[in-house]
């Protein structure tokens, strides 16, 4: 039986960093980036044993499949997804099914969290995974309906979160457990620990502390997530840093 992690959408790695903290316990992370220019960020950015990045979309079929915009946080394989922060040429992509991969890499009693955050091809994703009865082993999926933001595909959103709520499949929204965290590696870590994905124990508390210092030492961009925690936590030291501005003004 294994913990596994399956972020769909990698974009820079900041969701899988997240999972790779101790305190989830995950023994497999399979990271989804079709687009080679993020993919090759990922790689400088991440090198673990539990880690394993997938160049391709995970979709609804096994193939090629044409990113559009890609290497924006708008890359998307519908041609319709509205540009975000810049545009690129078009690139091609391999695409793998969902439920395929689910049934060659998840096993019966494994404990499956996923993230989908990919444009519009959570709508095929989610498909797949229903269509193809392997949903037995989530135990919940950090769903972003991007598809409502796409004119062919919004109509699909309705529907599919019906079946999400049919099938009893545990799901989160963005809204409900991402808002607020400041970064994105903030956001997923707090879904993961809302949704139960926390390993209890004093050693993976502390291997947890180690982790996160290193991650902030490394990677300066998500620790705006971390000083918030701190602020919260510590609320004296938002006087101090205050007080401390006002002697230096």
């Amino acid at each position: 039986m294994s913990r596994i992690f399956i972020d769909v959408g990698g974009y820079h790695g900041e969701s899988s960093l997240a999972a790779l903290d101790p305190i989830f316990g995950f023994d497999r992370i399979y990271c989804f980036e079709p687009v080679p220019s993020c993919a090759h960020i990922i790689r400088q950015r991440i090198v673990d044993k539990r880690f394993v990045l997938v160049q391709a979309c995970l979709s609804n079929q096994c193939g090629n499949i044409t990113i559009h915009n890609p290497g924006t946080v708008a890359a998307s394989v519908y041609i319709d997804a509205p540009p975000y922060e810049g545009t690129a040429l078009p690139e091609k992509a391999h695409t793998i099914e969902a439920s395929t991969f689910f049934h060659t890499f998840v096993h019966s009693g494994d404990n499956v969290w996923m993230k989908l955050n990919c444009e519009g091809s959570e709508c095929d994703v989610l498909e797949s995974l229903l269509n193809g009865g392997v949903c037995d082993e989530l135990r919940n999926v950090l769903v972003d309906f991007d598809a409502q933001k796409i004119p062919s595909q919004r109509h699909r959103v309705s529907a599919i979160q019906q079946r999400l709520r049919e099938e009893s499949l545990p799901h989160s929204y963005p809204e409900d457990v991402q808002y607020g965290m400041v970064t994105n590696y903030g956001g997923i870590r707090n879904w993961l620990l809302v949704s139960g994905a926390r390993v209890p124990g004093l050693f993976n508390f502390v291997l947890s502390c180690l982790y996160n210092a290193g991650v902030v030492m490394k990677h300066p961009q998500v620790s705006g997530y971390h000083k918030m925690k701190l602020l919260k936590t510590f609320p004296f030291l938002a006087v101090f840093a205050k007080s401390r501005r006002g002697k230096t003004a």
